[in-house]
């Protein structure tokens, strides 16, 4: 199937936003690796903030899809939790990239509004996935903790975004899974 120029803008757009963060690139380079003019990419994203949310709708719901299809397709808990942790993981593998709505929060204060309010619900996704999953963990006896579920999602998912970010500076993907794992026994059994 051919890709639209809309889609090709938004991967490009979100390459360089995983390897430069939103502020770190043009239209300008968005052009030239595609071979078009500014003007076109102009066409489908009247503005950087409309290509930035854009690409954070895209993302998000990707990454929705990713959970989901996780919750059908594994049954245990802990294995779950597995998969959230390799899919931020599999980024850094991918040309030392971050997760792109870790790149955005880190430029929160200079995206426009809506762009914030995706970049929060992505964040808000995540935490309410992996509470759930916790506590059907919990329940079914594979993880023990005293908390509030939400507490140990946020704690958990805030602790996966740092560590690939101290495995980025070295560009080390190892050091993201030796994290995850050590990060994986505060809350197994």
């Amino acid at each position: 199937m051919e890709r639209s120029t809309s889609q090709e803008i938004l991967d490009v757009a979100q390459d360089l936003c995983q390897r430069l963060g939103f502020n770190g690139f043009s239209y300008r380079d968005i052009a030239a690796k595609l071979g078009i003019k500014t003007a076109s990419i102009h066409y489908h994203f009247a503005t950087k903030g409309k290509l930035g949310e854009a690409i954070l709708v895209r993302y998000r719901g990707a990454f929705a899809a990713q959970l989901s299809a996780a919750s059908a397709e594994i049954k245990d808990p802990a294995k779950r939790v597995q998969r959230l942790a390799e899919v931020l993981g599999g980024t850094l593998k991918d040309g030392n990239k971050l997760c792109l709505c870790g790149m955005f929060a880190a430029e929160l204060e200079s995206i426009e509004p809506d762009m914030r309010n995706q970049v929060r619900g992505f964040f808000e996704d995540a935490e309410k996935w992996l509470a759930a999953t916790l506590v059907e963990g919990k329940e079914v006896g594979v993880f023990e903790f005293d908390e509030n579920p939400r507490t140990v999602a946020r704690n958990y998912f805030a602790s996966l975004q740092g560590l690939a970010i101290w495995a980025r500076v070295f560009n080390e993907p190892a050091r993201f899974d030796i994290g995850k794992a050590w990060l994986a026994t505060g809350i197994t059994v």
